[in-house]
């Protein structure tokens, strides 16, 4: 590794350091809230994006047997 690229691993590191302590993702009072830790903004009940692979499992079952032309997607089975 060469000098400058261990100066620019060290400026790296302090920006991901400085981030995460004004961002701490592990002081979350309850982690079973879905939160972003780069605003703190937190996900209300009806945000379900952490269950995409079951809500697409759920979409396929729902396509299966029918001919393409005839499947219709209803906006309720979307990730949100």
């Amino acid at each position: 590794m060469r000098p400058g690229r261990r100066q620019q691993d060290v400026k790296d590191l302090k920006k991901i350091t400085e981030f995460l302590e004004r961002h701490n993702p592990f002081t979350i009072f309850d982690d079973s809230l879905l939160i972003n830790i780069a605003t703190g903004l937190v996900a209300n009940e009806n945000v379900n994006c952490d269950d995409a692979l079951k809500l697409g499992k759920i979409i396929n079952s729902k396509m299966d047997g029918q001919a393409w032309e005839d499947i219709t997607l209803s906006k309720s089975d979307q990730a949100k």
